[in-house]
């Protein structure tokens, strides 16, 4: 008889037998199918990225071997052809785009000057880097393909005949403008060359004939020194084998508010005052601007420092006052820009006064013609008849704004004139 251990293990191998017998279960199944898909799809995948890259490696391949044929072509070319895509096209020409395969390749020259690679430290941009760029659609992050080489200058020509230029475009603090447009010309022969500035403010003028030139910079919304749109440089030395910096200033306009004020800081106004202001520009010829009204406003500034110098005439009674005031060292910035001078007052000075009266058809000088002077403030200045030289004198007249009356004898007509009488006056009246 067996033993209850031995009748268990015979059950057991029953048991087994028949469930092999039977074969896998439903759920063994799905599991296998599940996990043979898994295994396929990572095998496809990674089948297919690396398809991607081969296909991507065999395209920059053949774009860095056509980049490279392509400067091995240009390399050949004459120097004026670099010069030409530096002038003509700022420094970058796009080609026409080509196929490789079933890509679209598109190719870019870059021009630009650098200096010597086998000396860096020159400091003298006089050689053509010359870089080809390949770029393709959906790159996506990756970067174009592009070959680089450098193109040395032509020594002779150089060295024998000519100079660099290099002109530096600044506003009124010096940082560089970009864009600006420069003009080279040699005065010899008005042979004329127009470069931009690039990002650092430089137009760089590469082998110039030695002799003089001008160079002349203009921008939107700049003006030079002279208050006009452009700025300009003159007696420019151009010495065989040297690199002649040229520094140009340009600004943004400037408005200058100037109101007048006795001592009191009362705003001077008009009628009856008449009013000016002179602003002076580094010692510069000052520039006047008279007015009827308070402040008076001179525009179309280049900014930098300003000398302001205001003068009125203040009417008390019958009686007239000068004023006058300055302000000195004034920072005049890009704008509008409100400056407020005070004035302190004394009666004006005396000073002689010519009147002359002159036909307006013989320019023959008119006798007996009586004169009528009177003063903003309303003051009466009794001046002579006019001389047989057609003249009036009188002395101990003030300074300031008259009203002048002539009424010369018949067939001739009555005349007005409003001269500011100053120091050594004399006031010629035509009349018809």
């Amino acid at each position: 008889m067996l033993s209850a251990t031995t009748r268990v293990f015979e059950r057991l191998r029953r048991e087994r037998r028949t469930n092999l017998d039977q074969g896998f279960s439903l759920m063994e199944a799905v599991v296998s199918m599940s996990i043979l898909l898994i295994v396929s799809v990572s095998i496809l995948s990674l089948l297919i990225g690396t398809m991607k890259v081969q296909q991507v490696t065999r395209l920059r391949a053949d774009a860095t071997a056509y980049a490279q044929r392509e400067l091995e072509r240009i390399s050949s070319w004459a120097y004026s052809d670099y010069m030409r895509i530096m002038t003509d096209y700022d420094g970058k020409y796009i080609a026409e785009p080509f196929q490789v395969g079933t890509h679209t390749l598109y190719e870019t020259i870059n021009v630009d000057w650098a200096t010597n690679p086998a000396n860096p430290d020159s400091g003298s941009p006089d050689y053509f880097r010359v870089t080809i760029e390949i770029t393709w659609e959906n790159m996506g992050s990756m970067k174009p393909v592009t070959a680089t080489t450098y193109i040395a200058p032509p020594g002779d020509i150089f060295n024998k005949y000519s100079g660099h230029v290099e002109v530096g475009v600044v506003d009124h603090v010096g940082n560089p403008l970009i864009g600006a447009t420069v003009e080279l010309v040699r005065v010899s022969t008005l042979e004329t060359e127009t470069l931009n500035t690039d990002v650092t403010g430089t137009a760089f003028f590469a082998y110039r004939t030695a002799g003089w030139y001008e160079a002349t910079a203009t921008l939107p919304g700049y003006i030079g020194p002279e208050r006009k749109p452009t700025a300009s440089v003159s007696n420019i030395w151009v010495e065989v084998g040297v690199k002649t910096p040229v520094a140009i200033v340009m600004g943004q306009p400037a408005t200058v508010e100037v109101t007048l004020e006795d001592l009191t800081g009362t705003q001077l106004a008009y009628p009856p005052e008449l009013m000016g202001v002179a602003v002076s520009y580094q010692s510069a010829n000052p520039i006047f601007q008279g007015s009827v009204t308070n402040p008076l406003v001179i525009s179309n500034l280049f900014p930098g420092r300003y000398d302001v110098a205001g003068t009125g005439f203040h009417c008390i009674g019958m009686s007239m006052v000068a004023l006058t005031g300055s302000l000195t060292d004034q920072l005049v910035e890009p704008g509008t820009n409100s400056l407020v001078v005070a004035t302190k007052g004394a009666p004006p000075s005396t000073i002689s006064l010519t009147v002359e009266v002159i036909s307006g058809s013989t320019q023959s000088p008119i006798q007996g013609a009586s004169i009528g002077l009177v003063s903003n403030c309303g003051q009466t200045v009794t001046m002579p008849t006019s001389d047989s030289n057609g003249k009036s004198y009188r002395s101990g007249v003030f300074r300031g704004p008259y009203i002048l009356t002539v009424n010369p004898p018949a067939p001739y007509k009555q005349t007005v004139v409003y001269p500011i009488v100053t120091d050594g006056e004399q006031v010629t009246v035509v009349v018809s």
